[in-house]
């Protein structure tokens, strides 16, 4: 918005579309693209060197590795940790429900929370992070290169069609193709939870010490998370149920419904909106620079700029998000791959993943369609926005989602609604007591 602003005053410098060989004539439109590459560079810049600091907890870094005295004290108050924590964050991987350590950290962190008090837990899933993050980036890059596409002189900025469409199509190609493989291995993996997790053993689990054969630690993990979950859990058959009931609810919730939301989505079409900003801040531009002074002039641009305003507010937050959407579901119902030789699923996931594209495709053009048949002036784009936004509260409000599981926390505590969980005081009794059974 700043980058526009300025542009538009003045203060930016210009590059014209000149298709007349007459420098004394001021060509219309203005090529702007401050707000697109402002936007793209302190997007980047925020993502790799701003992020808000926090005081947390992490195992590997805040244990000692090196030493097996420090490192099995560690291990045994890591439940008196948990339960002073206010919020835990799950980096979740298809295998995160298979090792021993995660499952024991948040299942102690439900276990620890007062009756009534919901657990604070935040799931990000690392396979989705790459995904989000190349939709944007393609975005952005095709919308900035095609600021310096040669236009054709009869039609203006947009008129070379040759060069434009197969690159916009292209990088969306494989932005898109790459982010839809993604989330159907993300529904798979998702879908794989409830079986592993109604089916839990706590044998089944594994623990990097004994896969290493313990050959770069001499202290066993799992001896003494048997001897804590014992401890703190009551035994490992309650251990159990509550993987195959809170824990089993809890990640099932955050994943389902609680990842694919309309803010990420609004995020991935930043881009396009920047890039109605360069488009709005063009015609003022224009207007200022020339001196003209006529008040029927001004009124023109200033609905001109209030139009393309209007056009990104409907195009980044009505449309994209929808067309995100349908894509996020239709990966979602279409997840489960066919075939059963390496060759035959490949080629069935290529199927796949193009009829999905080609849906988006459709929709895309169906948006087109639609703003075309609304009308290009102000009132036909605020139409447009109108059933846009309306479209797009009723379908996040309203579509459900396929992936919901019906897993129900099955309540552990005693019948009289007793908080059954270890204070911190009981915690520190039942270490001392466990350290004195355990030989270092």
């Amino acid at each position: 918005m700043i980058a526009a602003s300025l542009f538009a005053a003045g203060v930016l410098p210009m590059e014209f579309v000149e298709w007349t060989d007459n420098p004394d004539i001021m060509q219309y439109p203005l090529v702007s693209y401050w707000a697109t590459a402002t936007g793209f560079i302190v997007y980047c810049f925020i993502l790799l060197f701003w992020q808000r600091g926090h005081r947390i907890f992490l195992d590997t870094l805040c244990v000692k590795q090196d030493d097996t005295t420090w490192k099995a004290l560690a291990l045994l108050s890591m439940p008196a940790l948990l339960k002073s924590s206010d919020s835990l964050l799950v980096l979740w991987d298809p295998t995160y429900t298979r090792r021993l350590w995660c499952c024991f950290e948040i299942a102690a962190f439900l276990h620890s929370r007062p009756i009534g008090q919901k657990a604070s837990v935040r799931v990000r899933p690392t396979l989705l992070g790459v995904g989000f993050i190349s939709i944007l980036m393609a975005l952005a890059i095709v919308l900035l290169v095609l600021v310096f596409v040669p236009g054709d002189p009869d039609k203006g900025r947009t008129g070379n069609q040759a060069v434009m469409w197969p690159l916009m199509a292209g990088c969306s190609f494989v932005a898109f193709y790459f982010s839809v493989m993604q989330l159907r291995k993300f529904f798979r993996s998702v879908e794989m939870i409830q079986s592993e997790l109604q089916d839990f053993r706590f044998d089944n689990c594994s623990c990097h010490c004994c896969a290493t054969n313990h050959q770069f630690s001499q202290t066993c993990d799992r001896r003494i998370l048997t001897i804590c979950i014992s401890k703190w859990f009551g035994s490992i058959d309650r251990f159990e149920d509550l993987m195959r009931s809170e824990v089993l609810a809890c990640l099932t919730e955050q994943l389902a419904t609680n990842i694919l939301t309309y803010r990420e989505f609004v995020v991935m079409s930043v881009p396009v909106l920047w890039h109605f900003l360069d488009t709005a801040s063009e015609p003022l531009d224009w207007y200022l620079r020339s001196g003209h002074t006529h008040k029927p002039v001004l009124r023109q641009e200033m609905r001109s700029f209030a139009r393309e305003v209007c056009r990104g507010l409907g195009w980044a937050f009505g449309a994209l998000p929808i067309l995100f959407l349908v894509i996020s579901r239709l990966a979602c119902l279409l997840r489960r791959r066919i075939g059963r030789s390496y060759g035959a699923k490949m080629c069935w996931d290529l199927l796949i993943i193009c009829s999905i594209l080609l849906v988006a495709i459709a929709l895309f053009v169906a948006f087109l369609v639609l703003e075309q048949v609304c009308g290009i002036s102000l009132l036909g784009i605020l139409v447009f926005d109108a059933i846009l936004f309306t479209c797009t509260f009723l379908l996040f409000r309203c579509l459900p989602d396929p992936m919901r599981l019906k897993a129900q926390a099955v309540d552990q505590r005693d019948a009289h609604g007793t908080d059954t969980s270890p204070s911190l005081e009981e915690m520190e009794v039942a270490a001392s007591a466990v350290r004195n059974r355990i030989q270092l």
